[in-house]
């Protein structure tokens, strides 16, 4: 089975999970469908939070070649911001969160999904070598398995239960570990269903049970900032004693509308990874751009500015932006650069974008959640008032093929593109027929008026 515009010359059910992706969004391309799921921000609905222009003004950089990783000039930045995560979300004094963190490798990526890339590929050169499996869990994000597979890795993926809200648990790890584990990946806030754990216990289980087996836990965090429902985001680094075998990921393109484009990401943890990681970043990608690491220097620091809820910038706080921010051998002049800020008023027009955009976040999928939920043609929806999608269910009642036949007749049919449940690892069957939508990429009232359109298509 395969979709009716199809490129590949494989079978749709054998290739990765990445490809079939790529697949479905192509094929609503060539016949100019409307996307229901598409991960960029629409610029009519959401405000832009660093307007590049000024970074250019601020900082007046030397474009130019950087550090291979990005910690000569991003570490101390991203460090402040964990210290502080850990702080207001585990109630850890400054001192407790400083002694874990300050020891931690980090780096920067193209993006988390190359920040991911190198991660395997630093895993393999580290690991033990009889230690060659990999653990990932379905449904989630699709590009994961391909690229442990591409970095040596057996990928073994599991798929979690409904009533678990699509999380795994410490017994199905246990279940599935053995003397050849080399990794665990998990995600949370989970995409596609953005749900998270809320029993601190069950992820200390874990981390524990990864640390005293040599696995090396791999926690993708970047949908940490976008939990609209009052509950605080557990940091794992406060559940252990130590941070082996502990590496968190983290960026920008889910919650800062329009950062997508700039390809920024990063992991902070056991410091066993750094070196490799360095190499990875110096022989596969050179480096990032220097007005990439200008952007995201103050997307972060003014992340930390957030957390501290300062209303403006001190001294202490630019000493936070390290040398070489502005180009090679090119120092930073802090009075300068607070003044440009201040004088720009980029930090007040950031704080007034996020709280613009979290609050439209917040309402748009509570609104969104409630009409799938009295929709006939949806019998099960999953979403915690978190991160920027929806993953509901189409009802085996009013059709009775699986998710791909279903992707195939609503384009083919009213020329409407959404991601099959089977892109994230779910099962192509007739009664998994799962499907995700964002909220992001156009206005309420379009995403509305396409629900009820695939309610016209199956309801005669």
């Amino acid at each position: 089975m395969k979709p009716s515009i199809y490129r590949s010359k494989t079978r749709y059910e054998d290739l990765e999970l990445y490809q079939r992706m790529i697949e479905c969004f192509a094929s609503a391309a060539l016949v100019q469908g409307k996307y229901l799921d598409l991960m960029n921000f629409s610029k009519g609905e959401f405000k832009q939070v660093i307007d590049p222009k000024i970074v250019e003004k601020i900082f007046q950089p030397e474009h130019g070649y950087t550090s291979p990783d990005g910690s000569l000039e991003l570490s101390m930045l991203i460090k402040e911001l964990e210290k502080l995560r850990l702080i207001k979300n585990t109630g850890l004094s400054t001192k407790q969160a400083d002694k874990i963190i300050s020891p931690l490798a980090c780096g920067l990526g193209n993006g988390v999904t190359g920040v991911i890339a190198g991660i395997f590929w630093s895993l393999d050169k580290i690991r033990d070598k009889k230690k060659n499996e990999v653990i990932t869990f379905r449904p989630s994000y699709p590009v994961f398995e391909s690229l442990a597979k591409q970095n040596n890795f057996i990928v073994k993926p599991v798929l979690t239960k409904r009533e678990n809200n699509f999380l795994p648990s410490f017994e199905e790890i246990k279940k599935n570990s053995n003397s050849k584990t080399a990794a665990i990946v998990i995600v949370y806030p989970n995409n596609p269903s953005f749900t998270t754990f809320t029993d601190k216990h069950e992820l200390k289980q874990i981390a524990n049970f990864c640390q005293k087996n040599r696995i090396f836990l791999i926690i993708d965090n970047i949908y940490q900032e976008m939990m609209f429902n009052g509950k605080k985001h557990i940091e794992i680094f406060s559940l252990v004693d130590k941070p082996d075998y502990i590496i968190k990921l983290f960026g920008p393109s889910k919650d800062r509308p329009f950062f997508t484009g700039h390809r920024l990401g990063y992991y902070i943890g056991d410091s066993k990874i750094g070196e490799a990681y360095f190499d990875y970043c110096a022989s596969n990608f050179i480096c990032l751009g220097t007005f990439q690491k200008n952007i995201f220097s103050l997307d972060l620091l003014f992340r930390i500015l957030l957390y501290k809820n300062s209303k403006d910038l001190k001294q202490d706080d630019v000493k936070l932006l390290m040398p070489f921010l502005r180009g090679w051998m090119q120092n930073i002049n802090t009075k300068e650069i607070i003044a440009r800020i201040n004088k720009s008023k980029a930090f007040q027009k950031y704080k007034i974008a996020v709280d613009y955009n979290n609050n439209k976040l917040k309402s748009n999928l509570s609104e969104l959640k409630k009409i799938v939920e009295k929709s006939l043609i949806f019998d099960d929806v999953i979403n915690e008032t978190s991160g920027n999608a929806i993953f509901a269910r189409i009802n085996p009642k009013y059709y009775s093929g699986n998710d791909l036949s279903f992707y195939d007749d609503v384009l083919a049919k009213r020329k409407i593109a959404l991601y099959p449940g089977n892109i994230f690892g779910m099962p192509i069957k007739k009664d998994s027929l799962w499907f995700r939508f964002t909220i992001i990429h156009t206005s309420k009232k379009e995403i509305i008026k396409m629900l009820k359109e695939l309610e016209s298509m199956l309801i005669k």
